[in-house]
């Protein structure tokens, strides 16, 4: 219980940082010492395994294919301590937004997905229904953290990635949502249309 509860402090990081406005922006790119890699570009790009298309939490980061763009960014990031400030790569393909990258250094810290054509193997992406994530994976856990104000799903096939709920399709009750950190729901308290809206990986 301990480590998830540090797993939604930081998805509360996150999900803080994505409702600010951007503070600064750099049109630098960061280098790195490690030789650019050649990768396929591809309509869709694959999450699994705590990665994305080659992009994998705890690794140093390093441009993938010249056919993408990053877009470095400094982005507020609200704490118990007061406001921080992180740095963050925009990843971007011909056709738009793909995600962002979230570093402490030059080490990939979180992924933040936020484009449709980021899919896991079994299909699932931002956009998805609740319902057709619940049968592709039907060990499924549905919560409420009151961290980050926010609803979650994952399932023990996808370890180190999250799901963020549409909050507006949320139709059970709110009694208890904040008796705990992490409150265990039913698919039934959410609506026939309710969509994941972006993904984190950690």
């Amino acid at each position: 219980m301990k480590d998830r509860k540090n797993i939604f402090l930081l998805m509360a990081t996150g999900m803080l940082l994505f409702g600010c406005s951007q503070t600064k922006e750099s049109k630098e790119k960061l280098t790195s010492p490690i030789p650019t890699e050649i990768i396929s570009v591809d309509n869709e790009y694959i999450i699994e395994g705590n990665s994305i298309e080659g992009f994998k939490i705890g690794d140093t980061y390093s441009e993938k294919s010249p056919e993408l763009n990053y877009e470095k960014k400094l982005s507020p990031s609200y704490t118990d301590e007061g406001i921080d400030t992180l740095n963050m790569v925009s990843v971007s393909d011909k056709s738009g937004k793909l995600f962002d990258i979230v570093l402490e250094e030059l080490t990939i810290q979180k992924i933040w997905i936020e484009s449709g054509r980021c899919k896991t193997k079994d299909g699932i992406s931002v956009n998805s229904s609740l319902s057709d994530f619940t049968k592709t994976y039907p060990d499924f856990e549905i919560f409420y953290s009151y961290v980050s104000d926010s609803f979650w799903a994952s399932t023990k096939s996808l370890e180190g990635i999250q799901f963020h709920l549409d909050k507006e399709c949320y139709s059970g009750s709110k009694d208890g949502l904040n008796a705990s950190d992490m409150v265990e729901l039913d698919p039934e308290d959410f609506n026939q249309n309710c969509k994941i809206v972006s993904i984190a990986v950690f």
